[in-house]
């Protein structure tokens, strides 16, 4: 009889490997150490609903789920941060704000089967938890410049980006909901040169964000709020009061309505000349953000960028040892 056969995407590590896997994390664990970091341990198992809150259907199809034998739906971690926040807001190492935790440990994620592909990963991690502010992004971003030089990497750099400008910029347009959701999505595409503006143009046609001569556009549906939809629909269910003189009903109708009306084809494609011609700038922090500042009106995002530029004022006084480059266009 054939024994077992290890499974795909997974790895076993002999002696060597496992004594430099060691010296690597000992190593990162030193370094977040000297920042004030302290270890903590969270499960390899939670509950699935706690994973699909924080990644929703990006993560979903990626994860080992299962029923485990009390009938709950259970997954093997696939990353850390989840499990992190959950336990702190259980109460783990109460304290004053703010925490700075490290952890390590394997991560289990599915991929494709392609030659080299892994599925089990060793994560070694740091969360700041309760900061905010351009000093605490500056140390977070430092602090994963520093891993790589820690364990003697050079010839690294570090790319930042701020989709909070991004997101500011897109409110003030004047677009649907929907359509800030669409030009959020395609960054990525508006990026690319040559036709790449005019194929998201004809996806927000296709998609009904935009009028079509000759036909009605389809109500999308996708791109309509499902959250702020749902909240509408329990408060239509429930025993409110009326806001105003218009009862809960006739909100979610008047909303629903509103969201299903195609922007305005002129305004969408300011818009999104605006949006492609700001993600397309990249390069060094001083010269990107005075770049941008002078495709934007007077005063839109200002905070955003004001408060970029304060994050990468701190972030120069570590020492990465590595450039640094602002990419208005780096988006998930």
């Amino acid at each position: 009889m054939q024994p077992p056969q290890r499974l795909r995407g997974m790895e076993d590590s002999g002696p060597e490997v496992a004594r430099a896997m060691t010296r690597v994390g000992q190593a990162l664990a030193d370094l977040l150490a000297g920042y004030g970091y302290l270890s903590v341990d969270v499960p390899v198992l939670e509950a699935t609903e706690l994973f699909l809150r924080k990644s929703g259907g990006e993560l979903a199809s990626r994860m080992y789920t299962f029923v485990d034998p009390g009938g709950h739906r259970v997954s093997i971690r696939p990353e850390f941060t989840s499990s992190v926040v959950r336990a702190y807001l259980e109460g783990l190492n109460p304290g004053p704000l703010p925490q700075r935790w490290q952890y390590q440990g394997p991560v289990v994620r599915y991929e494709r089967d392609v030659e080299g592909s892994r599925r089990q990963h060793t994560q070694v991690g740091a969360e700041l938890i309760g900061a905010s502010g351009p000093w605490a992004d500056a140390e977070v971003l430092a602090l994963a410049c520093k891993g790589l030089s820690s364990l003697g990497i050079s010839g690294h750099s570090l790319v930042v980006g701020h989709l909070g400008f991004i997101g500011a910029l897109l409110e003030s347009l004047g677009l649907s909901d929907r359509a800030r959701l669409f030009l959020l999505a395609s960054v990525s595409s508006l990026k690319e040169e040559g036709s790449a503006r005019e194929e998201v143009y004809r996806r927000a046609r296709s998609l009904g964000l935009l009028p079509v001569e000759g036909q009605e556009a389809e109500p999308p549906s996708a791109l309509a709020g499902e959250e702020a939809m749902a909240f509408l629909k329990r408060l239509a269910e429930s025993d409110a009061p009326a806001v105003g003189v218009r009862g809960p009903e006739e909100i979610r109708e008047r909303y629903m309505r509103k969201q299903r009306q195609p922007d305005d084809p002129a305004r969408f494609s300011d818009a999104l000349d605006t949006v492609a011609r700001v993600v397309r700038v990249q390069g060094r922090p001083e010269e990107a953000v005075r770049q941008v500042r002078g495709l934007i009106t007077a005063g839109v995002g200002r905070r955003e960028l004001d408060s970029l530029e304060e994050g990468l004022e701190a972030l120069s006084g570590y020492d990465l040892q590595a450039p640094v480059t602002l990419d208005f266009g780096l988006a998930r």
